[in-house]
């Protein structure tokens, strides 16, 4: 038995020097970016993990699925819309494609920390870009350009009238 523990010691002290890599490696990496992406990442990392602790509080916590981001995405992000820029109706105007994937990269992000960090298997919890996410990016960019396109239409139309 004693032939085994410096063995076990030996590889506690491996995965130890690997921990420490992994960590010094994702710390070189947020130290390279920009500091308004590192802002607004951690701004809406911080917002959706809270929605997931606070609010709907998960049997796993704020660990990023496809499913939570979509969830996150129809019940939050979505219907506040662009609380920067308002519409005739004084209502924010609705995200931009640019917009709702600002949100999705930034919890990817936190996906992928997550993975690297917590040494979870990737088959355990997939990626959660997945089809069902693909498919929603591309409806909201049709919404959007309906939107956009109702919008002109009536500032248009508006401005006919006027003239």
């Amino acid at each position: 038995m004693t032939s085994l523990e410096p063995i076990e010691e030996m590889e506690v002290s491996v995965q130890s020097e690997l921990d420490l890599a992994l960590s010094n490696a994702l710390q070189e990496s947020l130290d390279s970016r920009p500091q308004n992406t590192l802002k607004m990442y951690q701004k809406r990392q911080h917002e959706f993990s809270s929605w997931c602790k606070s609010i709907k509080k998960f049997s796993d916590g704020d660990f990023v699925t496809e499913a939570k981001i979509l969830l996150y995405l129809n019940e939050v992000i979505i219907p506040r819309g662009n609380t920067r820029k308002m519409g005739p109706d004084n209502k924010p105007l609705p995200l931009s494609k640019e917009g709702v994937e600002a949100y999705v990269k930034s919890i990817i992000d936190l996906y992928k920390y997550q993975i690297t960090m917590k040494h979870i298997i990737p088959a355990t919890y997939p990626h959660p870009r997945g089809a069902a996410l693909s498919a929603k990016m591309v409806c909201n960019i049709i919404i959007i350009l309906l939107i956009f396109y109702s919008f002109n239409t009536a500032i248009y139309s508006f401005k006919m009238d006027y003239d």
